[in-house]
């Protein structure tokens, strides 16, 4: 867990655990296509991180991860122990769960909304029962979620739809404010509605960037995609996420590349460089 001032907002950047990413099937690569060294596209672990936000009467938390992959999961990492869960996380970093107002999700993968509910209560117990919820109608609307809310016991279902019975959730078309200094960005590609979460406190800026990038190798290398986003749309979406950092000289959270980053240019383009202005806690 590290923790970290950005003007008056208080930042804790939590990781929820790694898992294992197959990173030559995720960008689609042939086996016995040739990589240099520094192209390297081996499976490796990466985290599932959590921003909290405090700014203000604002406390917002951007996804909401839960480590649970089985030994039969393509995410499964032989060995591993997680850490304390999300919310075991947030206590020790002095957060309530209760009062906690916004919650956003960057994407409708399971692994950025499997932590809104408790997995031990089998109707879903929001984790975050005081908080607006914000995911994207197109990612709502879309073919896959649609169909999963039609299962009762699915994880979907529990979650999501949970949410939305109680009517906690807020549906987002396009970039939104959501209290002082913090917004939700349209940043589409990686899924249909796929969003980001800018922060803005005194002239500092942070985007909590979500899967816009999954590693370091994809801002150098802009062909780099997963096989599964809409490259069209995903460029286009990182070509303005990109402007506006290297002109803000922000700070850049992925929930993917571990720690915090900042974009630089190269004569050849764009790199990731990880800076570390943290309060580290725990392990």
């Amino acid at each position: 867990m590290y923790r970290f001032t950005l003007g008056h907002a208080a930042i804790t950047l939590i990781n929820a655990g790694d898992i294992r990413a197959d990173l030559r099937a995720w960008f689609g690569l042939p086996l016995a296509e040739s990589q240099p060294s520094q192209d390297s596209v081996q499976p490796v672990a990466v985290p599932m991180q959590n921003v909290h936000i405090a700014l203000g009467q604002a406390s917002v938390l951007v996804d909401a991860s839960r480590w649970a992959s089985a030994p039969d999961s393509e995410f499964y990492l032989p060995g591993y122990s997680p850490p304390p869960t999300l919310a075991t996380q947030l206590a020790a970093a002095g957060v309530v769960s209760g009062e906690i107002t916004h919650v956003v999700i960057t994407h409708a993968h399971f692994d950025h909304f499997n932590g809104l509910a408790d997995p031990t209560d089998g109707d879903g117990k929001p984790c975050f029962p005081n908080a607006r919820h914000y995911l994207s109608q197109a990612d709502w609307e879309s073919a896959d979620i649609q169909s999963a809310l039609h299962h009762p016991h699915s994880l979907t279902n529990r979650t999501l739809g949970m949410l939305h019975r109680r009517g906690s959730l807020a549906l987002v078309n396009g970039d939104l404010g959501i209290a002082d200094g913090i917004a939700i960005l349209a940043a589409p590609g990686e899924t249909p509605g796929h969003q980001i979460v800018r922060v803005q406190s005194e002239g500092k800026v942070l985007y909590c960037i979500g899967d816009l990038y999954h590693h370091p190798l994809e801002v150098e290398r802009p062909d780099r995609q997963v096989w599964w986003a809409d490259a069209k749309a995903n460029r286009a979406s990182r070509e303005r996420i990109v402007s506006a950092a290297l002109r803000e000289d922000a700070f850049v959270i992925a929930a993917h590349i571990r720690g915090l980053g900042k974009l630089r240019q190269t004569a050849d383009g764009v790199r990731w460089v990880t800076v570390d202005v943290a309060t580290r806690q725990g392990t």
